[in-house]
């Protein structure tokens, strides 16, 4: 009786590990490195700036889309923004115009 309840445990924490191993290789790396995409169509035009749409071809020709916002006021400086893996440039905008208006040329 005591043996059989031993296996039974040695038998499940085999089972647990061999998943966790699985889990930890195979799973959880891409789920860091390629989490849920989050995509707007809103443009500048929605704050009441004016923009430039760009199609930059990089390296091995890949694409890379930007925009442009110039500054409202007297220009200060430029300021390159990057957004982070699974997020837009959208996601920004509400910043941009902030920038914008303080003097901020933003691609």
């Amino acid at each position: 009786m005591l043996t059989t309840f031993l296996l039974t445990i040695c038998a499940l924490l085999l089972i647990v590990g061999a998943l966790g191993y699985v889990l930890a290789t195979f799973v959880l790396p891409y789920t860091l490195l390629q989490p849920g995409h989050r995509t707007s169509d809103t443009t500048p035009a929605a704050y009441g700036l004016p923009y430039e749409h760009f199609l930059f071809r990089v390296a091995d020709d890949i694409p890379l889309d930007a925009l442009y916002v110039p500054a409202t006021a007297a220009a200060k400086a430029n300021l390159i923004m990057l957004h982070g893996v699974g997020s837009c440039k959208e996601v920004y905008l509400p910043w941009v115009a902030d920038l914008a208006k303080m003097g901020f040329n933003v691609l």
